[in-house]
């Protein structure tokens, strides 16, 4: 099956109330269809979509919400204003982004430090409670019919349903819509990405990172030896998988994985060669810089300056002070259980460190059930901050590890078909599907852009793994651009800020090699 290329899609957007009362806990769902769906639901009848759950009318959306998407017109057919309750959620969705940062003062190091010990008792051990009250949650059946009943006639059965969460979200983007959605609608879907630009990625073999470590508790080897294999599978030929583990799990997966493996497509990197602490003050800790390093410089020095295309990490997540935090063990060497040993990433710290090494896409595979939502959080930060398709995999609830595979598959592009089901939530964009055009408001930008792109695309086709040197520079590009590309300046400043970007694209351009110019790639 090919999704459609025209310009034909549906969104739910899903927002809470702007002006909440006291005592409003409402969810509201807006269906917004373009194109060809549009029209096609323009002949509906009214009655086949319920507008609101009291059998009133929302108000009229907000002018920003009805200008067109992409220069393709959008309607909005339908409305719902569910409570809270009636979806079972277990929290109160405005108000449980609470931040301890709203209470300390900036100097909080100390504190923080002292406060550790509690927050991982919270998170550890109340963790599962939360998370078992989530997996009950559900749609409302006239909602969910109504959404089954005006989709059926605007799309195909296998074309996808968008989910576009609105900002402020609160903790709109832990719920698992998918699986609400998917037991109802039986149809793939997909959560909007906030950046529209494409980036540019490999055609053919690719340099997968895979990274592995979960403190305080131990992944079984033979789940991690599935998780690899599933992985490396669907990979081109002639791709590699780099996996970096901490010491905790670095025995048994030397043990489980595939000796002929090892020797070709799989490369196992051993934390014993990773920087060792010893050099460091005996109170560094998780907010040293020095320590934070240790990871990314063990990651570098063994990538040895080849561009990586996909990071894959199995790592948990949690809430640190309001704000989610991927957790790995401090040291790469470490091999015990102690959940007070944990280096904190932030999403910004990761972006940072996914486009110094020019990774275009990553997929994060919570290792417990329990760490799935923190994980959602932090992606959901993450793809705001970076373009690219970005997943996050529920690796208890992946029998068989298919909708990862799906995943991959959609990903590499040798699947058309988008993945589903309600192990997968994959952050995408239409016009990464050829469904919508993406839109500068900036000529000259646009143009550009796409000769520094075509520059470093040249690079990239060649035989070999790129150098992160080039994808690098073509992430921090897209990531630039992505700021500019939709809007238009509204003051002096902001014109010069514009005028100074296409000279810097045109500078990268012409300092970037020609392709007759480049030495051949060749393989670490």
């Amino acid at each position: 099956m090919v999704i459609s290329r025209h310009k034909s899609y549906a969104l739910l957007k899903l927002r809470l109330p702007r002006r909440p009362e006291q005592g409003d806990k409402v969810i509201t769902l807006e269906l917004q269809l373009v194109g060809d769906a549009r029209d096609r639901a323009l002949s509906l009848p009214k009655s086949l979509v319920d507008w609101q759950l009291d059998g009133s009318r929302t108000d009229q959306s907000d002018p920003s919400e009805s200008v067109d998407l992409g220069g393709t017109p959008r309607v909005s057919i339908g409305r719902w204003r569910v409570p809270a309750s009636d979806v079972g959620l277990p929290f109160d969705p405005k108000f449980v982004d609470f931040s301890w940062n709203q209470l300390l003062p900036p100097l909080v190091g100390p504190i923080v430090h002292l406060m550790s010990g509690l927050l991982s008792y919270f998170r550890e051990n109340l963790g599962d409670g939360f998370s078992d009250s989530l997996s009950q949650v559900a749609l409302p059946t006239r909602v969910a019919r109504s959404l089954k009943t005006v989709l059926s006639g605007v799309l195909g059965d296998r074309e996808p349903l968008w989910l576009q969460i609105a900002q402020p979200s609160g903790n709109l983007s832990i719920i698992p819509w998918e699986s609400m959605l998917q037991e109802n609608l039986e149809r793939p879907i997909l959560r909007l990405s906030p950046l529209a630009l494409a980036p540019l990625s490999s055609r053919g073999m690719q340099e997968v990172v895979m990274c592995i470590s979960s403190p305080g508790t131990v992944v079984p080897a033979r789940r991690l030896r599935e998780l690899v294999l599933a992985v490396s599978e669907e990979l081109p030929s002639g791709s590699r998988l780099h996996i970096f583990s901490d010491g905790q799990h670095f025995p048994g997966l030397k043990q489980t994985l595939p000796t002929r493996a090892l020797e070709t497509s799989l490369i196992l990197y051993d934390p014993a060669q990773s920087p060792s602490p010893s050099s460091q003050p005996a109170e560094a800790n998780e907010y040293d810089p020095e320590t934070k390093r240790r990871w990314t410089k063990w990651m570098r020095t063994e990538l040895g300056g080849i561009g990586v295309d996909m990071f894959h990490f199995i790592v948990p997540a949690s809430r640190f002070l309001g704000s989610p935090r991927l957790r790995f063990a401090r040291e790469p060497q470490s091999k015990g259980s102690d959940k007070s040993t944990t280096r904190l990433v932030s999403s910004q710290e990761l972006g940072d460190f996914l486009t110094g090494l020019g990774a275009w896409s990553v997929v994060f595979s919570s290792p417990f059930h329990r760490s799935r939502f923190g994980i959602q959080l932090f992606a959901d930060q993450l793809a705001a901050l970076r373009p690219g398709p970005l997943a996050v995999h529920d690796a208890e609830n992946d029998q068989g590890n298919m909708a990862l595979r799906q995943v991959y598959r959609f990903l590499l592009r040798s699947a058309d078909e988008p993945p589903r089901g309600q192990a997968i939530s994959l952050y995408y964009h239409p016009s990464w599907l050829g469904t919508e055009t993406v839109i500068f408001k900036d000529a000259e930008l646009r143009g550009a852009y796409n000769r520094a792109r075509e520059r470093c695309r040249s690079i990239v086709d060649l035989p070999g793994p790129a150098p992160s040197w080039v994808t690098s520079r073509q992430r921090f590009l897209e990531e630039v651009v992505s700021g500019y590309m939709d809007r238009e300046p509204q003051s002096d400043l902001e014109s010069a800020a514009l005028r100074g970007l296409r000279r810097a694209l045109d500078d990268l351009s012409e300092s970037l090699p020609s392709v007759s110019e480049s030495p051949a790639k060749e393989r670490n």
